[in-house]
């Protein structure tokens, strides 16, 4: 019976009752194919198989890898199915450390679009006072410059819906009005408080626009005028005249005295108190001496 050979390596089965001489060398091939075949594995490393519950398919696997020694021992501490635990796990971003990956948490939608809807934050502003924006229709300071404010002037009334400034009458700081005010009804009032002017000179223009009570002191032979009457409008006005000496007077001709005449003048130191009336503008006058010589 010839030699025989192993079924996975070839090796020599040396013939049983032959190879005289011969089978000590072939025994020795053989040894030195296992030797090589082990590659040095240690009894150690034997021993880790100890209990392994590897099938011979998982180590059929390793036939023909080409991992070191090195790699191989990558494994070493891993307790579980390495495929699973890359799958449970995220992947590294440059730059993104995990406690920034943390802030994912609690995410419940895409956060470009979240960021979209929402007002970025500015300083000093609460979302408070963001919410007063609610229902403004167009630009804010367009609106505000477009209203009048309660310390602008009557030139500024136009911006009161187009009224025009030289129509509109408005008080100054000082509560003074300017202009002509027009009442279209009845006006009532607890006291009506006018203007005093004292008037000085021998030709003293009493303007209606100034004031409802004038007074004068005679320096001489005096001749009034009358004047700052709206055309149209009905006026009225009250005299005092104080003599400074033996002085005439001379009104306007336009006035109309209760009488048919003009009244004396004063005498030298003495006072008299006159009321005159126009309804029409200051085109006629009404004269009336209300208080002669009075004290």
């Amino acid at each position: 019976m010839a030699d025989g050979t192993t079924t996975n390596y070839g090796w020599v089965q040396p013939e049983v009752g032959a190879s005289a001489d011969t089978w000590g060398g072939k025994i020795n091939t053989n040894w030195g194919n296992v030797d090589t075949l082990l590659g040095g594995v240690t009894n150690t490393e034997f021993e880790i198989l100890d209990g392994a519950t590897l099938s011979t398919t998982e180590i059929n696997i390793l036939d023909g890898a080409t991992l070191s020694t090195v790699e191989l021992n990558y494994v070493d501490g891993v307790t579980s199915a390495i495929q699973t635990q890359l799958n449970a796990k995220q992947a590294v971003v440059s730059g993104v450390s995990n406690t920034e990956i943390g802030y994912l948490n609690g995410v419940t939608s895409a956060i470009q679009t979240q960021i979209n809807t929402k007002q970025a934050v500015v300083s000093g502003v609460s979302n408070t006072e963001i919410g007063y924006l609610n229902g403004v229709t167009s630009a804010i300071q367009t609106q505000f410059s477009g209203k009048l404010g309660t310390s602008a002037k009557a030139a500024d009334s136009e911006l009161l819906d187009g009224v025009n400034g030289s129509s509109y009458l408005r008080s100054d700081t000082s509560d003074t009005f300017t202009g002509t005010l027009t009442v279209a009804g009845t006006v009532s009032a607890v006291s009506l408080q006018e203007d005093y002017d004292a008037a000085s000179g021998t030709t003293p223009t009493l303007d209606a626009d100034n004031a409802g009570y004038f007074s004068l002191t005679t320096s001489g032979n005096t001749t009034f005028t009358f004047g700052g009457v709206t055309s149209g409008r009905s006026v009225g006005f009250i005299l005092s005249v104080t003599a400074g000496g033996t002085h005439t007077l001379t009104w306007p001709s336009t006035v109309d005295w209760a009488g048919g005449a003009a009244p004396d003048a004063p005498a030298s130191g003495a006072s008299n108190l006159y009321v005159f009336v126009t309804r029409d503008g200051g085109s006629n006058w009404v004269g009336v001496l209300s208080s002669a010589a009075y004290a």
